[in-house]
């Protein structure tokens, strides 16, 4: 008896380690053969400027928010409907959802609606905490008229090393994943599948766990968006980030969000979010408006902010941003994330461009709060994207034979001919 146990043990140790090797050279070999394009900055006689036609009023939305789900594994507190309602009652236009590998369904927002047309917002938001309640921007709009936008969306990702991100506008979940280990192939690799599925990515908190690093930045493409500030990613570290995709020539924009998991705590909810060119009340609109970056990003820890964007313009080789009122500080930031001009206590920005910036963009101070604008980059006409690198499919399919080749060897040598444990067990079976 004492025998059989040793061998089923030794047994499901030996599985246990070819699952182990079969997981390794999963990860090393299975992800396409990249061809990374070396850093590249933006080039070309034109500008695109997101805001070129950008028209008031705005939409507020969140798009990374937490709600209960699976059992409350990944810790959140309220249920989607009472999320969704929090978010309403705080003013927000796209309440959006981004549960792990979840999508809140259209029917959950029409049923909060309902609710809300009946008994408005006025009990909830005397419930908030005062630092919720002084956030609140139009308690008594009318959501017939101002219909809530819904947008589809989850957050992807349960590896050991925490490369997560927003999936907006896809019909169902992606669950690949390289859960031990991403290097930059097994992170490009993700991103195409996500890609493929949604008309918008969004890369979370690149400090979170291994995350992502700056030479990722650098190279990745694909993906739309970085977040640039929430509960999870400092604005500091997030810019930094931003800085290195657009120094070297990815034209992705930057998204401030909340993270929050537990919305009634301090610095949960109503933290980061982002205002978009609000023309239209569609998922559809809000889908190419974040596509084209026509929005900007709000950071706002502390107080709304004192002002709003009014319009931003390059003319007569300048730039003009306009504010609807006077800010603290405005920064022009350029290529490297070099601070180019400073403007204190003004309506707005005006900077002589110089011939060696491939891309601008805008920071304002205000009330304790800051907006980050998207970038205005050089370009030679055409579509604007973070192009995919190039896949060398032969160099993929031959490392993936190799993969293939090493996972039978390695079964041939942990379970060898005839189900003994090795050249010691044929050794003991010799006559004499």
């Amino acid at each position: 008896m004492l025998k059989g146990l040793v061998r089923f043990v030794g047994g499901i140790a030996r599985l246990a380690l070819l699952i182990v090797c079969g997981l390794i050279l999963f990860h090393v070999l299975f992800p396409p053969w990249y061809e990374f394009r070396p850093a590249r900055p933006f080039g070309g006689e034109r500008w695109y400027n997101p805001y070129q036609d950008f028209a008031g009023p705005t939409l507020r939305a969140n798009f990374h928010a937490h709600s209960y789900a699976w059992r409350g594994f990944t810790s959140g507190t309220e249920t989607p409907e009472n999320l969704v309602k929090l978010y309403l009652a705080l003013g927000y236009d796209v309440p959006a959802i981004s549960n792990y590998h979840q999508i809140l369904p259209r029917e959950s927002l029409e049923s909060v609606l309902r609710e809300v047309e009946t008994e408005g917002f006025g009990r909830m938001i005397g419930e908030l905490p005062q630092y919720l309640r002084n956030k609140v921007t139009h308690p008594e709009r009318n959501l017939r008229k101002e219909r809530p936008v819904h947008v589809p969306c989850y957050e992807h990702g349960y590896g050991l090393t925490q490369q997560h991100q927003t999936v907006l506008g896809a019909a169902s979940v992606d669950w690949f994943e390289y859960p031990l280990f991403q290097l930059a192939a097994n992170k490009q690799h993700v991103l195409d599948r996500l890609k493929r599925g949604a008309p918008l990515v969004v890369l979370n908190h690149a400090t979170k766990g291994v995350g992502y690093s700056p030479a990722d930045f650098r190279r990745l493409g694909g993906y739309d968006a970085l977040e640039i500030a929430s509960k999870n990613i400092t604005a500091k570290d997030g810019t930094r980030f931003w800085d290195e995709a657009l120094s070297a020539g990815h034209a992705v924009f930057g998204v401030a969000a909340d993270d929050g998991h537990r919305q009634y705590k301090i610095k949960h909810s109503a933290m980061g979010w982002v205002e978009i060119d609000g023309r239209e009340r569609t998922t559809p609109a809000v889908l190419d408006a974040l596509r084209a970056g026509r929005f900007y990003s709000v950071w706002a820890e502390r107080a709304t902010p004192g002002t709003e964007v009014e319009s931003v313009r390059i003319e007569e080789g300048r730039l003009r941003v306009k504010l609807t009122n006077d800010a603290d500080e405005l920064r022009a930031i350029g290529q490297d994330g070099e601070v180019r001009q400073v403007s204190r206590n003004q309506p707005g920005i005006e900077y002589v461009i110089r011939a060696d910036d491939p891309y601008l963009r805008v920071e304002v101070d205000s009330a304790g709060t800051t907006i980050f604008l998207n970038p205005l980059f050089r370009f030679s006409g055409g579509d604007v994207e973070n192009a995919v690198p190039e896949e060398n499919a032969a160099l993929t399919w031959v490392r993936r034979v190799i993969g293939a080749a090493l996972f039978l060897l390695s079964a041939y040598r942990i379970f060898p001919r005839g189900g003994g444990s090795g050249a010691s067990d044929r050794a003991g079976r010799a006559p004499g």
